[in-house]
C-alpha cells in the first residue's frame, strides 16, 4: 500500500488582535505611519507600521512577549512598547535602524497597560498586579517603580495613564475601589483628585474629562480643580468615529484633518466625518 507524502507549507495565518495604536513620522522616509500593536496568544507579538495613504505596511516582531497594550511615540525617533501577560517587558525600537534595545523587565508585574510620554520627556506606564506607576528614562535606558498609584492594597490595576497635563501623570486605579490620581513630576508625590469612583475618560493639556455612572465632569489640567466655564464641549478631542454601519471605533489623528482607526481586520483613514474616503484593507494576516 502506497502511503501519501507530506510536506510543510509553512506557518498558518492568524488573525490580527490590535491592542494599541500610535502615529509617527517615520525617519526612514519622512512619511506619516499608523503603528499598530498586534497581540498573538501563545506566540510572539508584533508592531505593524502602515502608510495610510499608500496602504504599504511593515511588520516587526517583538523581542519577547505575546503583545502589548503599551505603545508610545518618543519624538518620532523611538517606539516604546510595554508588553502584557506573564511578564511585563518594556521594549524600545530605534526607528532609524529598526533595531530593538535590550529588553527591560518590570519586576513583579505581569502587565504593562497604556504608556504615555510625560512633559519631562520620560515614558510612564501603569501595571498589573502591582497597581504601580513605572517610569522609563530614555537617557539611561532604565525602569523605576514610582510606587503604588492607590492607597488601597486590594487595588491591582493602574490604567490607563495620561501625560497630556503639564507637570503631571494622571491615572485611573481599580478595581476594589476606583478613582483618579495625579503623580507630580516635580516633587514625586501622588495626589488624588476628583470624586471617589470617577474615572478619567480623556485628557488634554487644558482639560481632563472624568465619568461616573454615566455623568461627565471636567477638571482644569493645570490645577486639577473643577473646570469652570462653557468651553468643555469645544475643548473635547475627537477620540472615536461612528461608521456607516453604526459601529464606533477609536481613532488617531493624522495630518491634513484625517483620522485613522481599526475596524476588525481593516485599517481605515477618514476625512470630513466619512468612512468612505480612503480605506486600506489589511485583511491578510502575517
Amino acid at each position: 500500500m502506497k502511503h501519501p507524502s507530506y510536506s510543510s507549507l509553512g506557518q498558518p495565518c492568524r488573525n490580527f488582535n490590535i491592542l494599541a495604536s500610535a502615529v509617527v513620522t517615520d525617519p526612514l522616509d519622512n512619511r506619516e505611519k499608523l503603528v499598530l500593536s498586534n497581540y498573538a496568544m501563545g506566540a510572539t507579538g508584533s508592531l505593524i507600521l502602515i502608510d495610510p495613504l499608500t496602504g504599504e505596511g511593515e511588520s516587526l516582531e517583538l523581542p519577547v512577549g505575546a503583545g502589548a497594550w503599551g505603545l508610545a511615540n518618543l519624538g518620532d525617533e523611538k517606539l516604546v512598547v510595554g508588553t502584557c501577560v506573564g511578564q511585563a517587558y518594556l521594549h524600545v525600537l530605534d526607528l532609524r535602524t529598526r533595531r530593538w534595545a535590550q529588553a527591560l523587565a518590570a519586576e513583579g508585574e505581569f502587565y504593562f497597560w497604556q504608556l504615555t510620554v510625560g512633559s519631562d520627556g520620560n515614558v510612564y506606564g501603569g501595571t498589573y498586579p502591582g497597581c504601580s506607576l513605572i517610569k522609563y528614562d530614555p537617557d539611561s535606558h532604565t525602569l523605576t517603580n514610582l510606587g503604588k498609584v492607590s492607597g488601597n492594597a486590594a487595588n491591582q490595576y493602574s490604567r490607563p495613564v495620561w501625560g497630556e497635563a503639564p507637570g503631571y501623570i494622571l491615572a485611573n486605579y481599580g478595581f476594589d475601589t476606583t478613582g483618579m490620581t495625579a503623580y507630580d513630576l516635580k516633587d514625586g508625590t501622588f495626589r488624588s483628585f476628583g470624586e471617589p469612583g470617577e474615572q478619567i475618560r480623556w485628557a488634554t493639556d487644558r482639560l481632563v474629562c472624568a465619568e461616573k455612572d454615566g455623568a461627565l465632569s471636567y477638571y482644569n489640567a493645570a490645577t486639577l480643580l473643577p473646570f469652570a466655564g462653557d468651553l468643555a464641549k469645544e475643548l473635547t478631542p475627537r477620540t472615536s468615529v461612528a461608521l456607516s454601519n453604526g459601529q464606533r471605533i477609536p481613532v488617531r489623528r493624522l495630518v491634513g484633518n484625517r483620522l485613522a482607526g481599526v475596524r476588525a481586520r481593516t485599517t481605515s483613514s477618514f476625512r470630513n466625518r466619512t468612512d468612505r474616503l480612503i480605506r486600506t484593507s489589511r485583511s491578510r494576516p502575517n
